[in-house]
């Protein structure tokens, strides 16, 4: 007979899917918050330690028939991509375990069961940092003045990038979170409220209108832009904002 100790089997399941759903969130790009992630693993744990009860040969097809909202409860938006990187990263980081401790004594489990999840999230923050390096991705380098802020700002041309103010026609350049450091909005710059409509859904943000943007491969330019602070990108692609398609 098998004897299970389900305080260890939550703990491991626990710790594989915390990896898992975080590891998705970085090779996805979506900005989630740790509660949010350590909500969903939870969940996941206590659906393999339910699982445990029963005795059917359906266990799996449950478990992939309930990633999507394991990945719902985890992030915002469409969760079609996150539900197929998920099912991935559970057998590959799920099917090293076994490996590992097909080999070793069940009582140091706890010990492949880190070592492999550790790795694993290396593995992927590494493949997805070649990857985006390997990518020509076409940047632009811009002079932005906001108030007394002034910065040099490295921008990711984005031809998908086709937003503009409804109140001026002026077009929209997004600045992340690396962006916001350089130049911080001034104390009471007054901004105006749209509609922004993303990869997580539509939803409301401020824009303010740009004292000076220039543009190092156009100088000449005399164009007015709004810049709108987007906090849930850390940055994209490792550029500060993005500008829209010149």
């Amino acid at each position: 007979m098998i004897k299970i100790y389900l305080d260890v089997y939550f703990f491991v399941n626990l710790c594989i899917d915390y990896i898992a759903v975080y590891s998705v969130s970085a090779v996805c790009h979506r900005s989630s918050s740790a509660l949010r992630l350590f909500t969903a693993s939870v969940f996941s744990a206590l659906l393999s330690v339910a699982l445990c009860f029963t005795d059917t040969p359906l266990d799996l097809l449950i478990l992939i028939a309930l990633t999507p909202l394991i990945c719902r409860i985890a992030f915002s938006g469409s969760i079609a991509i996150p539900s197929v990187m998920l099912w991935c990263v559970e057998i590959f980081i799920g099917g090293g375990v076994s490996v590992i401790s097909g080999i070793i004594h069940s009582s140091l489990i706890l010990i492949p069961v880190i070592i492999t999840s550790v790795i694993a999230s290396a593995l992927f923050r590494r493949a997805q940092k070649g990857l985006l390096k390997s990518i020509k991705t076409p940047t632009v380098t811009a002079e932005v003045r906001l108030g007394k802020h002034r910065a040099r700002l490295t921008l990711l041309v984005d031809s998908g990038n086709l937003a503009r103010d409804p109140e001026s026609d002026r077009r929209i350049i997004f600045l992340s979170r690396s962006a916001l450091r350089k130049i911080p909005i001034p104390e009471g710059l007054t901004g105006h409220t749209l509609l922004i409509k993303g990869a997580s859904g539509v939803k409301e943000a401020t824009v303010y209108e740009a004292d000076e943007v220039i543009f190092e491969d156009d100088t000449e330019s005399s164009e007015k832009f709004m810049v709108l602070p987007d906090c849930t990108c850390e940055d994209f692609a490792g550029c500060d904002g993005l500008a829209p398609l010149r």
